[in-house]
Formats: C-alpha cells, structure tokens, sequence
C-alpha cells in the first residue's frame, strides 16, 4: 500500500501494547518496507537516538501531507 520512501504520518495507537511505539502517536515516519500479504509497512521514526522502526498495520497509518502539496 505504501511505497519505500514515502512519508506517512502514525495516527492510531488503540490496542498498541508497546509503549515505545505509543510515545510515536502522531509523529511523522518514513516507510521502509512494505507487506502486502499481511497488511503491515516497516516504517522508521527518523527522531531520537537509534532511528527506531516498527512494523505497523497499515490502517494505523496515513499519507503525510505537506503545506506545499494541499496548495
């Protein structure tokens, strides 16, 4: 669904067990790798100190949209 490279924003946290994950509620990701058979993107949160990724369900994740493309 997304492709490697985009930017993507993570919007949905409910039912997350992970609180390293949770702290990254609305922060803006880059997707790294995508699964189509299972409906998960590997995304990396480019902020802190190790660059954390995470494999999120893609309905967790939305298109991250710059004020240069809504114009």
């Amino acid at each position: 669904m997304f492709k490697e490279g985009q930017k993507l924003r993570f919007i949905n946290a409910k039912g997350i067990r992970n609180p390293h994950l949770k702290e990254k509620l609305g922060e803006p990701c880059e997707a790294v790798g995508d699964s189509y058979t299972y409906g998960k993107t590997l995304v990396r949160f480019n902020d802190g100190k190790y660059n954390p990724s995470f494999n999120v369900a893609n309905e967790r994740l939305e298109h991250l949209v710059t004020l240069e493309q809504r114009e």
